[in-house]
């Protein structure tokens, strides 16, 4: 089950200093999403991570930027999906540049997950959950329905909404590849801990996970 960090939407006093902790700390993932952000600003955040982790950083606009650091990939949103022409010819200017990169999109609809989606690395799912960032921004997903949709599913899911400890064994059994977590590490004052204690749920469920089906084949 992996564990994908969303950035806080708006730029935050310290947050290179948060999230090099957070990536020293176990972060695999984090999906850069400032929407009202220009090119140059999101670029200075980059610069002030540490390169290492460069490759860890998937963005939602700018991807020139690709062209600059060694990022991770990008992530097609709603109104990129919709330019389809214009996509298409940076993608293949990006692979140009990195044969390598992964790209992932946002789906809101279960009809969406029944398309031929294997040039996607995976694909987040909203909102799962009640959403923990946006208010009145609930779920409106039957669950019994997206766990069958999943199970029959080739895509790599990941659940994004509402996606706090308390749902992330639901989560698991729902059949989710993982969760995408943005509120539930950014509501408090104390970010970095918010992400470990998350990441320690995640590892107890995998130990669980593993624990069982060393049972099963005994």
């Amino acid at each position: 089950m992996k564990l994908i960090l969303i950035s806080h939407p708006e730029y935050l006093t310290n947050e290179s200093r948060f999230l090099n902790r957070m990536f020293e700390n176990g972060l695999e993932i984090l999906h850069l999403r400032k929407p009202s952000s220009r090119k140059r600003k999101m670029a200075m955040l980059i610069a002030d991570i540490k390169p290492e982790y460069h490759n860890r950083i998937v963005i939602h606009s700018h991807y020139s930027l690709m062209m600059d650091f060694p990022l991770r990939g990008i992530h097609l949103t709603e109104s990129q999906k919709r330019k389809k022409l214009r996509t298409w010819i940076k993608q293949k200017q990006l692979l140009l540049k990195n044969q390598n990169f992964t790209l992932s999109m946002s789906c809101h609809h279960l009809k969406e997950l029944k398309k031929n989606l294997k040039k996607y690395a995976y694909v987040f799912l909203s909102p799962i959950f009640q959403s923990i960032s946006k208010k009145n921004y609930g779920s409106s997903f039957d669950l019994s329905e997206v766990k069958r949709v999943l199970s029959k599913t080739e895509a790599d899911v990941v659940a994004l909404g509402g996606c706090e400890i308390a749902n992330f064994k639901k989560i698991y059994h729902l059949g989710f590849s993982g969760a995408a977590v943005l509120g539930a590490v950014w509501k408090t004052n104390d970010p970095v801990q918010n992400f470990l204690n998350i990441r320690r749920e995640i590892l107890y469920i995998k130990a669980s996970r593993n624990r069982l089906r060393i049972a099963e084949k005994n």
